[in-house]
């Protein structure tokens, strides 16, 4: 039989063939049409980080803040095992993976087993209506024509508070506003 997908927190089921759960009006608009199920204030979601090896300390890091915020990750670090199948594994986790976190590096833009994962999740969603692809860039690296119309994560020169900020500010389904001065002169 079919081996089932590899899971963090015992979640299952495939995102390919199911219809989303919407929560609020608009929420389409902002990426939530993907989202499994919502508790409260927090919508849980499940990414798949896609990452070179050079780049595996950052993606467990990554994996590590979405955990802790709440989320799921499928990671080759922590759910692929010996005996596994990394092709037939790597689809399981595109299939069911709600996004996808690819770790931009020149060492991933440069291998083909990555540049076939972030191209999968390309195609899934190319104009990035669902925004299933996230790009978080960790390394300076020229970013293909093809995926640079996406906006992405930057950490390139950043401290942990900020970039774990980016981090969760980038997968939240509602927009975010901030409230700013009048910046026009002031009337005398």
């Amino acid at each position: 039989g079919k081996s089932a997908p590899p899971v963090r927190r015992g979640e299952s089921g495939s995102r390919l063939g199911r219809r989303p759960l919407s929560y609020s009006t608009g929420s389409e608009a902002f990426g939530a049409a993907t989202v499994r199920e919502r508790t409260g204030d927090l919508v849980k979601l499940h990414f798949f980080i896609s990452r070179a090896g050079e780049d595996s300390k950052w993606a467990k890091w990554i994996a590590n803040v979405l955990e802790a915020a709440g989320h799921t990750t499928t990671l080759q670090d922590f759910d692929f095992k010996p005996g596994h199948s990394i092709p037939h594994e790597m689809t399981l986790a595109l299939d069911r993976a709600d996004h996808v976190i690819a770790v931009l590096s020149p060492q991933y833009l440069a291998k083909d087993f990555t540049l076939t994962e972030l191209y999968a999740a390309f195609f899934g969603d190319p104009l990035g209506k669902k925004r299933l692809l996230i790009p978080v860039r960790v390394a300076q690296c020229d970013v293909s024509r093809l995926i640079n119309q996406f906006i992405y994560v930057d950490f390139v020169g950043k401290p942990e508070s900020e970039c774990r900020q980016a981090l969760l500010d980038a997968i939240r389904p509602e927009r975010i506003a901030e409230q700013v001065a009048f910046p026009g002169a002031a009337l005398s």
